[in-house]
C-alpha cells in the first residue's frame, strides 16, 4: 500500500472513530433527556430509563470494546421519539429517530 493510501486509510479510521464517539455522546445525552421527560410527566418507567442511561454511560466509559446491556439503545431512542411525538414535539422526535438510526448503523 502506498504512503498516500496508508494516510487516507488512517484518516478514514480516525474519522469513523470520531463519528462513533459523537453518536455515543449524543445517545447518552438523549437517554438522559428521555429519563428527565419521563420524570416530568410522572411516568412509572422514569427510574428504569434513568438506570439504562447510567448503564450505557458506564459502558461507554469502560475500556471494553463490547458490553452486553440486555437492551437496545436504538429501541430506547425510538420510544423517546414516540413520547416526543405524543407531547407535540415532532421535529425533536424526527431528530431522535435519526440518532437511533445512526446508533444502529455504527
Amino acid at each position: 500500500m502506498s504512503s498516500a493510501a496508508t494516510r487516507d486509510k488512517e484518516r478514514a479510521e480516525r474519522l469513523c472513530m470520531e463519528v462513533r464517539q459523537y453518536v455515543d455522546m449524543n445517545v447518552v445525552r438523549s437517554l438522559d433527556d428521555y429519563a428527565t421527560l419521563l420524570k416530568r410527566l410522572s411516568r412509572e418507567n422514569a427510574g428504569a430509563a434513568e438506570a439504562r442511561a447510567d448503564q450505557l454511560r458506564k459502558a461507554k466509559q469502560s475500556q471494553s470494546k463490547s458490553v452486553y446491556l440486555g437492551w437496545n439503545p436504538s429501541d430506547e431512542l425510538r420510544a423517546y421519539a414516540a413520547l416526543l411525538r405524543e407531547t407535540g414535539r415532532e421535529a425533536d422526535a424526527a431528530a431522535i429517530e435519526v440518532l437511533a438510526d445512526a446508533h444502529h448503523r455504527v
